[in-house]
């Protein structure tokens, strides 16, 4: 039987150290992303010697869990699926894990949503925006700069916090009620994160223009590859976003910190979705959540 704790700040050191070995690339294997989600989705974990198992509470009527972080990873699931009377639901797997599972269990569903596939780009892409395919990125920056000499990229630490917190105020005030459901979520839990920015242990970085933040991005290397939890930004300054992408990715993926940057999902969000695109990811990585049983 496994034992499932809900995941609290005081578990980030813990769940970095379990998933620093993790080379899927998806969003949802970080520390920083399960921490500030956890209320969200009720969020739980189950971590011994065998490996690490990440519980779901709020997925419908049952529990959903993540494909175990483990050198033996069948073992966990026969263990969840002892614990759910011979099937269980498994969520935000690769393609790999979905092959594995395929292979040593009876798999009764699968399902994929466009909207929640992850963006995985080159981080030189990012970084230099070499080539024609980047001519928009580099136009929109270089008006940027022209427009506001005095811009600056700041490294956010426990001491500046304070200016990440009341852009956020500013920048959630303004934001539409259509989306008041999950930016509310995301607003309470960035000002925890702030308040708790040595606990969190994130990188952060903040754009300014005349020494107020216009925008700011959150994220944490996991092994290979930078994923970048939060990107705000004013779209009032022009060029805001290519500039905070730019300088978020040049500062924390330079010289082979990363190779690779994980922008997330774009929720079905058609601008975010445009937006995303127009950097050329590598790869679209499929996330499935799949019900399973004991092969027969």
């Amino acid at each position: 039987m496994l034992t499932f704790k809900k995941a609290e700040p005081s578990d980030i050191a813990l769940l970095a150290e379990a998933l620093s070995e993790y080379s899927g690339r998806i969003c949802d294997y970080s520390a920083g992303n399960i921490v500030f989600w956890r209320d969200y989705y009720d969020i739980s974990y189950s971590l011994n010697g065998d490996g690490l198992v990440l519980r779901y509470g709020n997925m419908g009527e049952r529990f959903c869990y993540s494909f175990p972080v483990s050198n033996e990873p069948e073992k966990l699931v026969k263990k969840l699926l002892e614990m759910g009377n011979g099937t269980v639901c498994l969520t935000n797997l690769t393609e790999e894990q979905l092959d594995t599972v395929k292979e040593k269990f009876d798999v009764t569903e699968i399902l994929n949503s466009r909207d929640w596939d992850d963006y995985l780009y080159a981080a030189d892409d990012i970084i230099t925006l070499a080539g024609r395919r980047f001519s928009g990125q580099r136009n929109h920056i270089n008006k940027f700069k022209k427009s506001y000499t005095d811009a600056s990229f700041e490294i956010i630490t426990e001491a500046n916090t304070g200016e990440a917190k009341e852009f956020c105020h500013r920048y959630f005030g303004g934001i539409g009620k259509e989306t008041a459901s999950v930016a509310t979520v995301e607003y309470k839990q960035l000002l925890e994160q702030f308040d708790n920015w040595s606990i969190y242990n994130q990188l952060g970085g903040m754009l300014k223009v005349d020494g107020t933040v216009i925008g700011l991005s959150v994220g944490e290397i996991v092994g290979d590859t930078l994923i970048v939890h939060t990107e705000k930004a004013d779209t009032s300054f022009l060029g805001a976003y290519p500039m905070l992408t730019n300088s978020f990715a040049r500062e924390f993926a330079s010289n082979g910190t990363a190779k690779f940057i994980n922008r997330e999902e774009d929720c079905g969000k058609e601008g975010l979705r445009i937006s995303k695109l127009s950097y050329h990811p590598i790869e679209l990585i499929k996330k499935y959540a799949v019900t399973i049983k004991e092969l027969s």
